[in-house]
């Protein structure tokens, strides 16, 4: 295992849209019907270029270190996953379109029997999924009226069926499963600058899988534009 040291992220600068306000404005006058339906139409058209999905991998048939890679970064990169309880997850932001992808499970190369397959060009078998436009979930007004609409029908003691649909949540939120201390280096001259991390990872404790008697813990703090990430070796007594 590297040997960390109290390492500082590069210098962020933080550039927001600040919003400015006229106290001598005009007055607006509100939009006609035909004017405003056209305006909203061409939002989704904006929104559709470069649109990444995030999609979360998940291996749960065993193994030490897993990785995932596929057509989505052409076969060349190999992304690990962390293991969380009994599974390994990953998220990775991904175009709308198929792509297959393959597993590589302590140096071999399996799929998901969980998941569908299809066989590529060379007639080798892969994982295969799926990813839809990024506006496909988005919020509609219209059905969320309609859906919190008051039911015609009366009370009634008759017990609602479960919805079999509906998900569970995630051991996990998807956004703290990025580890900053599981990301390549940005630098290769220096291999203890790290990216800068999210806002949400700051200020939460991560600790690796103890190894040899001894337990790993990570924290990222923030001082101004400055990002430390200090990380500390305990024996496991």
């Amino acid at each position: 295992m590297m040997d960390f040291n109290v390492t500082d992220a590069a210098d962020c600068t933080i550039k927001a849209e600040i919003p400015f306000f006229l106290s001598n404005s005009p007055t607006l006058s509100p939009l006609d019907s035909s004017t405003r339906n056209k305006a909203i139409s061409k939002l989704p058209q904006a929104k559709k270029e470069n649109a990444l999905v995030p999609h979360v991998f998940r291996w749960t048939h065993g193994g030490s270190h897993i990785y995932v890679t596929g057509t989505f970064n052409n076969w060349r990169e190999r992304i690990p996953l962390n293991k969380s309880r009994e599974e390994f997850t990953t998220i990775i932001n991904l175009p709308p379109g198929t792509h297959q992808f393959k597993f590589i499970v302590d140096n071999e190369w399996k799929i998901n029997p969980d998941l569908p397959t299809m066989p590529d060009r060379s007639g080798a078998v892969n994982n295969f999924l799926e990813i839809g436009d990024a506006d496909e979930d988005d919020f509609d007004f219209e059905d969320f009226v309609s859906a919190s609409a008051p039911a015609k029908s009366g009370y009634s003691q008759t017990i609602p069926k479960l919805d079999g649909t509906s998900k569970p949540p995630p051991v996990l939120p998807p956004h703290l499963m990025q580890v900053l201390l599981n990301c390549a280096p940005v630098s290769q001259s220096d291999p203890s600058l790290l990216p800068i991390p999210n806002h949400v990872l700051l200020n939460h404790l991560y600790a690796l899988s103890i190894s040899d008697g001894v337990m790993v813990l990570g924290m990222t703090h923030r001082y101004q534009k400055k990002y430390v990430t200090t990380v500390l070796y305990r024996p496991v007594f």
